[in-house]
C-alpha cells in the first residue's frame, strides 16, 4: 500500500480492518444468511395451511357475466 509520514502503519491496519469486514459482511448478507433462511423455512407451511406457492396455482378462465354487448 501506499502509506508513508507519521502514523502511516495504523492508517494500513485500520484501513484493511474495514475493508476486511464490509467483504466479510456483504459475503454474509448476500449468500450466507439467506441460504440459512431457506434451508429452515423449506418445512414450514403458512399459517391456516394458506395459499399454494404461485407456480403451483391453477389458472382460473374469467366466467362470462351474461350481459350482452
Amino acid at each position: 500500500m501506499a502509506a508513508a509520514g507519521a502514523g502511516s502503519e495504523r492508517r494500513v491496519s485500520l484501513g484493511v480492518a474495514v475493508v476486511g469486514g464490509m467483504l466479510c459482511g456483504t459475503f454474509l448478507a448476500l449468500f450466507v444468511i439467506p441460504a440459512i433462511y431457506s434451508f429452515l423455512s423449506a418445512d414450514t407451511q403458512t399459517p391456516l395451511g394458506g395459499a399454494r406457492p404461485r407456480q403451483q396455482r391453477e389458472i382460473r378462465e374469467p366466467q362470462p357475466s351474461g350481459a350482452v354487448a
